[in-house]
C-alpha cells in the first residue's frame, strides 16, 4: 500500500532502515578494542535521536483559525530528496553503546572502523561535540523546512477543496437554471398544444358551417334557403375568429421563441422582440412561424452542445479526482512501508540487546571458570568486576533509556501521523465517494434531460406536422370560401338577369296592351259609319250587323288576349329553360370542384 515515493511527498516520515552490526563482532579486552582490527560499515545511519518533532494535528488546524505560512522555504514536496534524513531524524547519533562509536568523524558517509568505547557526552572531545551540535542544527533546519512544507501542503489542499466546492456549486446552479428553463418551455409547449387543439376544433366547426351553407345554397327549395346577408355576416364572423386564433398562435410562438432564445443571449432576444411587428395573419406569416420553429430547434441544438461540454468537464474532474485518489493510496502504501521498516529496525535493536546479554553471560562464565587466585587478586578482580558492572549498568540504563525513549517517541509520532493520515484518507475516500455519487446523479439527470429533449423534439415535429395540416386546411377553407363567394356572385347575377327579363316582358306586355286598346278604338268607329250610310230597305241587315259588331269586338279582344298570353308563356318558357340550363351548369361546376378536391 505504501512505496518509497511517499517520503518525498510527505517529509514528516522516515525513509531509511537500520542495519545491524556484523555477526562476528564480539567484545574483547581493552587492548583488542583499542587495536581497531575489526571493521564494519552501515548501509544507513544508526538509530534515531530522541529529539523528535511534534506531529501536526491537521484536523485541529482546520478547525481553528488559519495559520500564516512560514516564509523560510517555499519548495514543493517533490523537491525533497529521498536519500536525505527527514523530520525527527539525525544523520549521526551519539555513542549509545559502551563499546562502539557510531560517529563518522572523517565525514566520508560510511563507518569504516570501530572506535574506542566512550561513556557519554562528557567523554566526547570538543571537536566531536561541535560536529554533533552542527549536525543537530542541520536536523532542526530540515525539520523546520519539513514543517513549512507540511503547512504549505495543508493550505494547498484547503484551497483545492474550496475551489472544487465552488465549481460544484456553480455547476449545480447552472443545472438548476437549465431545469427551470426546460420546465417553462414544457409549459409553453403544452399550452400551445391546447391552443392548437382548440384551433383545430374551431376550424372543423367552420368547415362544417361552410358545407351547410353550400348545401343550403345549392338546394332548390325556397323554404330551406337562408338569406344571403345573414350567410355573409356569419362568414365574416368566422373569418374574424380565425384571424384572432391565428394572432393568438403567433403570440404563443413568439413567447416560445423568447424563452428558448433567452439562454443564447439577451441581445439576440431583444433583437427578436424588436423585430416582432404585428402583421395581419396570412400564409406568409404562418411560414415565418415555421422559420421561428427552426430557429428554436437550432437553439436546442446549442443547448445540447453545452450539455456535452459540461459532461466533458465532469469527466475531466472525475479523472483528476481519481488521480488524487491514486496519490493518496500511494501515500498510504508508503506509510505502511515506513511502518514495516521501523518494525524491522526495532527487531534489529532487540537482537542487538540479546547479543549483548549473551556476551555478558559468556564473560561471566569465563571469569567463573578461571583458576583459583590469591586474596589480593580476588579482591582486585571483585572490585574491578563491580566497577565494570556499575559501568555496564550505567551504560545500559543510559543507552536503554535513551533508545526506549527514542523508540517510544518515534512510535507515538508515527502512530499519530498514521492516524492523521488514515483520517485524511478516509475523508478523501468519503469525498471521492460523494463526488462519484454526485457525478452519477449528474449523469442520470443529464440522461433524463436528453430524453426530455428528445421528447420535446418529437413533440415539436408533431406540432410542425399539425401546423402544416392546419395550413392545408386553412388553404382549403379559403378556396371553399372563394368558391362560395363565386356561387353567391353567380346567384346574384342570375337574379339580376331574371329581374331584367321580367322588366322587359312587362314592358312588352304594356306595349301590347296599348296596341290592343288602340286597335279596338280604331275598329269601333270604322264599323259604325257604314251602318248609317245604308238605305232604309236594309233594316234587317243593319240590325244583324249591329248585333254582330259587339260580338266581333269581343272575339278580337279574346284573340288579342290569347296572343298576349301565348307570348308571355313563350317568354316564361324561355326564362325557365335558361334558368334550368344555368342550374345544370352550376351543378356541373360544383361536381367538378368536388372531384378536384
Amino acid at each position: 500500500m505504501f512505496n518509497a515515493n511517499d517520503a518525498r511527498r510527505y517529509p514528516g516520515f522516515f525513509t531509511r532502515t537500520w542495519t545491524p552490526p556484523p555477526d562476528g563482532f564480539s567484545l574483547r579486552n581493552a587492548r583488542s578494542r583499542r587495536s581497531g582490527g575489526a571493521t564494519f560499515a552501515h548501509a544507513t545511519p544508526p538509530p534515531l535521536t530522541p529529539r523528535l518533532a511534534t506531529p501536526i494535528g491537521v484536523r485541529g488546524l482546520a478547525a481553528t483559525d488559519n495559520l500564516g505560512r512560514l516564509g523560510l522555504s517555499q519548495a514543493l514536496p517533490e523537491d525533497v530528496s529521498g536519500s536525505r534524513a527527514l523530520v525527527g531524524m539525525s544523520r549521526e547519533e551519539p555513542d549509545i553503546s559502551p563499546h562502539i562509536s557510531t560517529l563518522d568523524v572523517s565525514g566520508s558517509g560510511r563507518f569504516t572502523s570501530t572506535h574506542a568505547s566512550r561513556h557519554g557526552w562528557e567523554d566526547m572531545p570538543q571537536g566531536e561535540r561541535m560536529n554533533y551540535a552542527a549536525r543537530l542544527e542541520d536536523d532542526v533546519a530540515q525539520m523546520q523546512n519539513a514543517l513549512d512544507r507540511a503547512y504549505h501542503l495543508r493550505d494547498h489542499y484547503k484551497e483545492e477543496a474550496a475551489r472544487v466546492k465552488n465549481e460544484l456549486m456553480q455547476k449545480q446552479r447552472a443545472l438548476d437554471c437549465l431545469e427551470r428553463d426546460h420546465r417553462q418551455c414544457g409549459e409553453v409547449i403544452c399550452r400551445h398544444e391546447r391552443e392548437a387543439v382548440d384551433l383545430r376544433h374551431r376550424l372543423d366547426c367552420a368547415e362544417g358551417e361552410v358545407q351547410r351553407l353550400k348545401y343550403l345554397q345549392r338546394s332548390e327549395d325556397p323554404n330551406v334557403r337562408v338569406p344571403l346577408l345573414d350567410a355573409q355576416r356569419e362568414l365574416r364572423l368566422k373569418q374574424t375568429e380565425v384571424d384572432s386564433l391565428l394572432e393568438e398562435k403567433r403570440q404563443l410562438e413568439e413567447h416560445v421563441r423568447r424563452l428558448t432564445l433567452g439562454r443564447s443571449g439577451e441581445h439576440y432576444a431583444a433583437r427578436v422582440h424588436e423585430g416582432a411587428v404585428p402583421r395581419p395573419p396570412n400564409v406568409a406569416h404562418v411560414e415565418e412561424g415555421g422559420e421561428e420553429l427552426t430557429r428554436a430547434q437550432h437553439v436546442i441544438q446549442v443547448l445540447c452542445t453545452e450539455l456535452q461540454d459540461m459532461r466533458q468537464q465532469l469527466q475531466n474532474e472525475r479523472c483528476r479526482n481519481e488521480g488524487t485518489l491514486d496519490e493518496a493510496i500511494q501515500q498510504r502504501n508508503g506509510l505502511q512501508g515506513v511502518n514495516t521498516s521501523l518494525r524491522e529496525e526495532l527487531e534489529g535493536l532487540k537482537e542487538m540487546c540479546c547479543s549483548q546479554n549473551r556476551t555478558i553471560d559468556e564473560l561471566r562464565d569465563t571469569l567463573l571458570q578461571r583458576a583459583p587466585v590469591t586474596h589480593h587478586e580476588h579482591y582486585a578482580l571483585v572490585r574491578r568486576c563491580e566497577k565494570l558492572k556499575e559501568e555496564i549498568e550505567r551504560c545500559q540504563t543510559r543507552g536503554g533509556d535513551s533508545v526506549n525513549k527514542a523508540h517510544e517517541l518515534e512510535k507515538q509520532a508515527i502512530q499519530q501521523q498514521l492516524l492523521v493520515l488514515r483520517a485524511d484518507g478516509e475523508e478523501t475516500n468519503t469525498l471521492l465517494l460523494k463526488t462519484r455519487a454526485d457525478v452519477a446523479d449528474m449523469r442520470e439527470y443529464i440522461s433524463t434531460l436528453e430524453t426530455e429533449l428528445d421528447l420535446t423534439r418529437k413533440a415539436k415535429t408533431l406540432l410542425e406536422e399539425e401546423l402544416t395540416a392546419a395550413k392545408e386546411k386553412l388553404q382549403y377553407a379559403t378556396e371553399q370560401n372563394k368558391e362560395a363567394e363565386q356561387v353567391i356572385v353567380n346567384f346574384n347575377r342570375r337574379l339580376q338577369d331574371q329581374f331584367s327579363t321580367i322588366q322587359v316582358q312587362k314592358a312588352q306586355l304594356d306595349l301590347l296592351q296599348q296596341e290592343a286598346t288602340r286597335a279596338s278604338v280604331a275598329i269601333t268607329p270604322s264599323k259604325a259609319a257604314p251602318v248609317d250610310s245604308r238605305p232604309e230597305g236594309g233594316n234587317g241587315d243593319k240590325e244583324t250587323k249591329k248585333w254582330n259588331a259587339p260580338r266581333n269586338a269581343r272575339r278580337s279582344r279574346n284573340n288579342h288576349g290569347d296572343a298576349t298570353q301565348g307570348g308571355t308563356g313563350c317568354t316564361r318558357n324561355r326564362s325557365s329553360g335558361a334558368r334550368g340550363k344555368r342550374q345544370i351548369t352550376g351543378r356541373r361546376q360544383g361536381k367538378n370542384a368536388q372531384n378536384r378536391r
